[in-house]
């Protein structure tokens, strides 16, 4: 019955965004991407909740200096690799606000309190971004759950 409701609550909600998406100018000015990902990115908050996901933004907006501080995980600073991209031989969609991080508080009922977090809601969510035609990091070699792209 939970997967039913969520089938029609998904179907409904990317209608809406696909509706809403092909009406928007097209896809080559920056300030049309930016609208884009803003209004899907408010679509992943709205279906987060109506499934009882409660999550919170944690990056939208990267600097170069930020992007190429991550970069250093991993090489020259201690640490796993985080990501491949440098920021400024190539820029991280962080850097063109066509991406966003989230973090999930609680899930069902159930509050995190620790860094570690069940998996299974970002999955919920990456599949909804997608239904949606936006990239979802969780897919990725190196997996990144919390990223939501356009």
């Amino acid at each position: 019955m939970v997967r039913a409701s969520r089938n029609y609550t998904e179907k409904f909600l990317v209608a809406i965004g696909k509706s809403y998406l092909k009406a928007l100018p097209h896809k080559t000015s920056k300030n049309s991407y930016r609208l884009q990902f803003a209004f899907m990115f408010s679509l992943l908050f709205i279906y987060a909740w109506t499934q009882k996901i409660y999550l919170i933004p944690t990056c939208i907006r990267r600097t170069a200096k930020e992007q190429f501080d991550r970069y250093q995980k991993g090489r020259t600073i201690a640490g796993k690799k985080v990501t491949n991209v440098d920021g400024y031989k190539k820029k991280s969609k962080h850097q063109r606000w066509r991406a966003g991080d989230v973090l999930v508080l609680a899930w069902e009922g159930n509050r995190f309190q620790s860094k570690w977090r069940p998996i299974e809601p970002y999955e919920i969510l990456g599949e909804f971004w997608e239904g949606l035609g936006g990239t979802w990091g969780g897919r990725w070699k190196l997996r990144d759950y919390c990223h939501f792209e356009i």
